[in-house]
């Protein structure tokens, strides 16, 4: 070989190694620009997903914090409801109390009427074979003496309910008078 041809031969290995390292580079360049591109995109999900859960969150917060706020409105209107109702019944029990005390004095006999109207509807109510009864010291007399005819009326009512739906009524209620007296109260009350 000659030195004209080692020459040629040299050059065309050089342009050889030379267009396998551009392609090299080019190749290498290709793959940098597209991880930098998946890594820019996964970069732009990750900062949308950021960003769209913190508004999320921030969206449910105030819904949450608006919610807590109409509930305290709320309750705090239910409360002022409740307390203006108690008030009410307060007022309505203490007129019942009064309004009971004059009809105690003023009319004895609608009095009587009224305890034992009161000891046939515990009776109705509670409906137990046994049932002691308690007053307040001065209507201990009165209550005793009604308890018979309270017990008359209890019975007819339920064997009168019975016929209605055909069934026989075969309790025996015994209706007695405790001696220990009532605190303080207007009203009978059943045991």
């Amino acid at each position: 070989m000659n030195e004209a041809d080692a020459k040629k031969q040299i050059e065309n290995m050089k342009r050889f190694i030379e267009q396998e390292a551009k392609e090299k580079a080019e190749e290498i360049l290709d793959q940098t620009n597209q991880e930098l591109e998946a890594w820019k995109n996964e970069f732009k999900h990750n900062k949308r997903t950021y960003w769209k859960n913190y508004y999320l969150a921030e969206k449910k917060r105030r819904e949450v914090a608006g919610k807590i706020a109409e509930s305290k409105l709320k309750y705090s209107e239910d409360e002022r409801v409740m307390k203006e109702r108690q008030n009410i019944m307060n007022k309505l029990k203490q007129q019942a109390k009064e309004s009971l005390a004059s009809a105690i004095t003023s009319k004895p006999s609608q009095y009587k009427t009224l305890l034992e109207d009161l000891i046939v509807e515990g009776l109705l109510k509670i409906m137990e074979a046994k049932v002691t009864v308690r007053a307040t010291k001065k209507d201990q007399a009165v209550v005793k003496g009604l308890l018979k005819s309270a017990q008359k009326r209890f019975t007819d009512e339920m064997k009168k309910a019975c016929t209605t739906y055909k069934t026989t009524f075969q309790m025996d209620t015994i209706v007695e008078m405790d001696s220990t007296p009532l605190k303080d109260s207007w009203y009978v009350f059943l045991v």
